[in-house]
């Protein structure tokens, strides 16, 4: 009785498994896989903004080409940084060490994640 009982447990767990997976490959990344990295190269981008407003007055500009995100232009010493979101979409209002903010969203506006120099991180944000 206890084999046949745990044998029926063991079936029941799998078949769960074997049907929140097949559920899982057919959708494409999940929102909150996006939303994590959304907010990881949101993060970076609001750690190197403010990094260039320690030696820097100007505006930096902030660029999202072919998966690489660049604060700067290439006229600091900031490096620039692969995207970790795939099919990222940059929205920026750069404008004072105290007035900036940055969106990093998914390519179908998903997910957002914006950092900005007054209220850091936010997931679900957008600038503006």
């Amino acid at each position: 009785m206890r084999k046949r009982l745990t044998a029926a447990m063991g079936a029941g767990i799998a078949s769960a498994c074997a049907v929140a997976m097949m559920a899982g490959c057919s959708s494409g990344p999940s929102d909150a896989k996006q939303l994590l990295d959304a907010k990881a190269d949101a993060s970076t981008l609001g750690y190197q903004i403010a990094t260039w407003f320690v030696d820097n007055d100007d505006a930096p500009e902030v660029t999202l080409e072919g998966g690489v995100y660049e604060v700067g232009g290439g006229q600091g010493v900031l490096d620039p940084f692969e995207a970790i979101l795939e099919g990222a979409v940059l929205t920026t209002d750069v404008n004072s060490a105290l007035d900036w903010c940055v969106t990093v969203s998914s390519s179908d506006g998903s997910v957002a994640a914006s950092y900005s120099a007054l209220r850091s991180l936010e997931e679900g944000a957008t600038c503006g």
